[in-house]
């Protein structure tokens, strides 16, 4: 794709916003492929899955006409996140529920903009038609540095989960796990692959709803949008309504959770309550921006409706946190409008605001209808407000998770422990130094940005907002995004105390709004890069000089994080000694008591795994005698190498003096190296795998 130079524009920023606007499309286009892949592969086993039904949908209706294969993708992704999960308990189906099966929707019409656009060319046979002025791609190039940036965190996280594995991959491997992202485990060494998908796909978008938007006035813009988007919410909102009265389709687990005289807890369909109220917030709070744009009066009527559907579904989603944070927003915003527009009204309301909300904190307590509310008043009043450990109980131990973030991101502030990283390593109490975490094997943040933090570290944490601050600064007449904006504020709060972006259909309303800043601030990226080119030479070079210590920062923390901890070397594979798998599968450490009296043990070990003639397995076993103030002593070793994966008898014999010890005895196997089946594209286990054994027999 040939990209001109803009008047005034210098060399260098041209060829650095091509590359970073090609890159961004590039990576949309595989993600498209790697879902299409993905699909393929269960349609194959699984007929037409809901997420195969979903991609075809949207790349047929996209090929037909982009503008409506927009609208009806937008509306229907918040729908689509609880659907498989919805069909299975309502009608008992068994239908295969893949995550996020949003991400399908959003790249069949990704793949049919690519087709269409490929079409086009070939059709017209040259770069680009008028209709595809390619200004929008170069306009968008800080979404091709966010995809750059996590590009190269989710190759370094997977380089760090090899390390950590001591596993092997290929090239195959790589294409596998891209094939078949979905399912993956969450500690699977790949996870991060997904991520990239999800990001890649959002990126799209983005590009997507530029291209596709452009051709129309400011004020059809938005409403090709925002219509998609209430439709989305008042279908939301009403199912969730019918299933706080009803318990329709909420799973066993969710129907005993907040009951009272309002009902359940809402999920709509979404796959749980804090991404339910999430969603609803943008009907509470990000509607608004629209309402003050919108000069149709019946379209105001059904945005106000939207409005109190959303609000009675943000009150049955039950989510304290969500619905506090939407009465402080409103209020804050409210007080800034009517402070712009008459300073006597701003101080009535302020008073007003003030009383209402201390009879609400005072009364909700009292209402025994409310109880999950007056369950987080009585907390207040019973714990300590000036305790840290008080606040973070009643908050879900927050407080203690965000302490975790903190000790990751300062062990590596510069490109944070990789994307989707956290859940795996967050378990690790020597690293994150969380009991709560530890004995949960791992969470998310339960705050997007604080988690974006610690997994992308500085250079993240700042790259993201460049994606909005460009776009928002380049734009000369504000409040054409004043609506996107708003709707992007009331995505963002329902990630401060959740994570709501991790299901994916949320990110991709997220990117839906900012593609449409982008629309709007095309107008003005013109001047903005002549003044970028007009910067005097010595502060180009003063920001070259800045981005290369920058670099050179990065590439110091990641080559030295190898060996750091918690990247140890086969941390994840021969530390921990987990049970044999059914099928006798060890881990790369393995280890067994002895009976009492026992004089020895024959074990038969087969490797069974690909390439063993050209990466070994060696292997230690050892006799360990637990003695007080001592540990494990080892009284016998042995070392042995496979070379080929015929089966090995291993004997390991007690001495006389240990046979019938009143200490604990054990034999144990550690490895050097583990074999996960995913890493080499053979098939969809993730397991770290060991050795098997065939038998163990004590003598």
């Amino acid at each position: 794709m040939n990209l001109p130079v803009k008047s005034g524009q210098t060399p260098l920023f041209s060829s650095v916003e091509r590359f970073l606007a090609g890159f961004g499309l590039f990576c949309a286009l595989i993600a498209s492929l790697a879902v299409l892949g993905n699909d393929a592969y269960y349609f194959g086993r699984q007929g037409l899955t809901p997420s195969v039904s979903l991609f075809l949908l949207a790349f047929i209706i996209g090929l037909v006409s982009e503008t409506w294969g927009l609208a009806i993708v937008v509306a229907l992704l918040p729908l689509t996140a609880g659907i498989p999960n919805l069909l299975n308990t309502l009608l008992g189906a068994n239908a295969l529920a893949m995550p996020n099966p949003g991400l399908d929707l959003a790249a069949g019409l990704l793949f049919a903009y690519f087709i269409r656009t490929l079409l086009k060319r070939i059709l017209q046979q040259q770069t680009l038609s008028s209709e595809t002025n390619p200004s929008f791609v170069t306009s968008s190039w800080p979404v091709g540095l966010v995809m750059l940036v996590i590009t190269s965190s989710v190759a370094l996280a997977i380089a760090r989960n090899l390390y950590l594995s001591a596993t092997s991959t290929s090239i195959r491997g790589v294409l596998f796990n891209l094939m078949h992202f979905r399912p993956i485990d969450w500690r699977a060494d790949y996870l991060p692959i997904g991520n990239w998908v999800a990001y890649a796909i959002a990126v799209g978008l983005i590009f997507l709803v530029n291209s596709t938007l452009k051709k129309f006035n400011t004020e059809s813009r938005n409403q090709w949008i925002f219509r998609s988007l209430m439709l989305g919410l008042v279908v939301s909102a009403i199912v969730g309504l019918i299933q706080a009265a009803t318990g329709w389709g909420l799973p066993e687990t969710q129907l005993q959770f907040r009951k009272d005289a309002f009902g359940f807890a809402a999920m709509g369909l979404q796959p749980d309550l804090h991404a339910f109220a999430a969603h609803m917030l943008l009907g509470v709070v990000g509607l608004w921006g629209y309402f003050l744009v919108c000069k149709n009066s019946a379209e105001r009527f059904f945005i106000a409706v939207t409005f109190l559907l959303c609000t009675a579904g943000l009150v049955a989603s039950k989510s304290r946190a969500s619905l506090l944070i939407a009465l402080i927003t409103l209020v804050i915003l409210s007080l800034i409008y009517f402070y712009r527009h008459s300073k006597k009204i701003f101080f009535i309301s302020l008073m007003v605001f003030v009383v209402v909300i201390g009879i609400i904190l005072l009364g909700a307590g009292s209402i025994p209808s409310l109880a999950w509310v007056g369950e987080l008043i009585a907390q207040m009043q019973s714990r300590r407000l000036d305790s840290l450990s008080d606040l973070g109980g009643m908050m879900g131990s927050r407080f203690e998770i965000w302490s975790a973030v903190i000790n990751m991101f300062s062990s590596y502030p510069l490109m944070g422990v990789g994307e989707g990283e956290f859940y795996h390593l967050s378990s690790n109490i020597s690293f994150a130094r969380s009991e709560f975490l530890q004995l949960n094997r791992g969470e998310n943040a339960h705050n997007y940005f604080l988690q974006v933090l610690a997994e992308n570290g500085l250079i993240g944490i700042t790259v993201f907002p460049i994606a909005f601050i460009v776009p928002y600064r380049d734009c000369q007449n504000k409040q054409l995004i004043l609506p996107a904006s708003m709707g992007l504020l009331s995505l963002f709060l329902g990630n401060v105390f959740a994570h709501s972006f991790l299901v994916r259909e949320n990110l991709m309303l997220g990117a839906t709004l900012l593609g449409l800043i982008y629309c709007f601030s095309e107008v003005g990226i013109a001047n903005a890069l002549n003044k970028r080119a007009a910067l005097p030479s010595r502060n180009r070079l003063m920001s070259l000089l800045v981005i290369l210590a920058l670099l050179v920062g990065v590439a110091i923390e990641a080559a030295f994080s190898f060996g750091k901890l918690p990247f140890i070397a086969g941390a994840d594979c021969s530390t921990k000694d987990f049970p044999v798998s059914e099928d006798h599968w060890t881990t790369g450490a393995w280890e067994q008591r002895f009976p009492q009296g026992a004089k020895g043990v024959e074990i038969i070990l087969s490797p069974n795994r690909p390439n063993i003639n050209k990466i070994p397995l060696n292997a230690r076993f050892d006799v360990l005698s637990w003695e007080a103030g001592k540990g494990k002593v080892p009284v016998l070793t042995i070392s042995h190498q496979w070379v080929n994966n015929e089966p090995e008898t291993i004997f390991l014999d007690l001495a006389p003096q240990y046979q019938n010890s009143s200490n604990i005895v054990t034999a144990r196997i550690q490895l050097s190296n583990c074999y996960t089946p995913r890493n080499l594209g053979i098939n969809t286990d993730g397991r770290r795998l060991g050795v098997q054994i065939q038998s163990v027999r004590f003598k």
